[in-house]
This record gives structure tokens, sequence and C-alpha cells, in this order.
């Protein structure tokens, strides 16, 4: 686990950020496929959206990028159950004392 204060550490870091707004399924990716830095992940709570999302981030992310998720807690639990899953394939870093989980990219 990380605390929050390094988490918005990052934050402050010097990027710029831009909030998209999109149902996520019908959002196309492929012009930022590499190219994003820091994604947040906060949107439809259900397991066919969750698992979307993290898809998208994952191409879209950039070799130095980080992804978060927001509402892992167990009154999420699709957002929940499918973060633990995955957290058995790669490293995921629950940010303690928040509902927030974090993945930094391995490379670049």
């Amino acid at each position: 686990m990380i605390h929050i204060e390094e988490f918005f550490h990052f934050l402050a870091a010097g990027y710029c950020l831009t909030q998209i707004f999109s149902d996520s399924k019908k959002f196309d990716e492929s012009g930022l496929i590499g190219k994003i830095d820091l994604i947040f992940i906060d949107g439809a709570h259900t397991r066919s959206y969750v698992e979307n999302d993290t898809n998208k981030a994952f191409k879209m992310l950039s070799p130095q990028g980080v992804i978060v998720w927001h509402d892992y807690k167990p009154d999420a639990p699709d957002v929940f159950k499918y973060l633990n899953e995955l957290s058995k394939t790669i490293e995921l870093i629950h940010i303690k004392d928040t509902d927030l989980v974090l993945y930094r990219q391995q490379h670049g």
C-alpha cells in the first residue's frame, strides 16, 4: 500500500490532465494507444464496464504510465472482485485508507 499523500504528490508532478466524457464502451481509444501517463477509472460499476475500461486503459497507457481505479470496496462488488482477480496476474497497489487501487507500468 501507499499513502494518499504519495498519490497526490504524483498528480502534482506537472502533468496536464484532460477529462473525457463518454460512454467508455463506445469510446474509441485507438488514437491514444501508448500515449497516456495517468488514467483514472471511475465509471460504471458492473463487471463488463470495469473490464472494458481496464482493457482500454492498458492499451492507452504510456511506458511510464499509471492507472488508478476508484471504488475498490466491498459495496462495489464487481469492481472489488475484478481488481482482486487482476491482482493475481499483475501488481496492484491499494492506497492506504482509500478505495483507490494503483498500477504502475513496469517498463519505460
